[in-house]
């Protein structure tokens, strides 16, 4: 149990200078010295490849690595129309337009990332989870556990 605090203390630390996702995952698995379970939430909206070799130096070390994707049902259906400003999160800018004349470009580029983030997952043996804010965390934790111990009775 201390390493598990211990890992969680560290990755705290790190997301506080460093939002790239990767860049702390990889930090992690190089203190780790034992096999285990690794537990990652997050939106995932990261470059995908540094992810995919952060994954890949976690399951090569025999871990198991579940990922739980956080989204917005706002993000999911993009439901905003008329004139608006957006503001990227991690200092992108400002994105000043027409809701409806950004909808289909935003929403086939959030579905184009999904697709490579259940690719990147599938060639790394990691699951993923979907966990909607609009969605009681308890809810689908339990959820997961449940189908989770129905694979270990078979």
């Amino acid at each position: 149990m201390s390493d598990v605090l211990s890992a969680i203390a560290t990755t705290s630390a790190l997301t506080l200078t460093d939002t790239g996702l990767a860049n702390a995952l990889r930090k992690v698995g190089l203190q780790s010295q034992r096999r285990g379970l690794v537990v990652m939430v997050s939106d995932f909206v990261d470059d995908l490849k540094r992810l995919g070799d952060a994954l890949s130096m976690h399951t090569g070390k025999g871990n198991e690595v579940i990922l739980f994707r956080i989204e917005d049902p706002e993000e999911r259906t993009f439901p905003y129309s008329g004139r608006a400003a957006f503001l990227g999160m991690e200092k992108e800018g400002k994105l000043l337009g027409d809701a409806r004349d950004l909808r289909s470009a935003y929403l086939a580029a959030r579905q184009r990332h999904l697709d490579r983030l259940v690719e990147t997952c599938r060639q790394h043996g990691c699951m993923m989870e979907e966990s909607p804010t609009d969605s009681a965390l308890d809810a689908v934790l339990a959820g997961f556990l449940d189908s989770r111990l129905a694979l270990f009775r078979r």
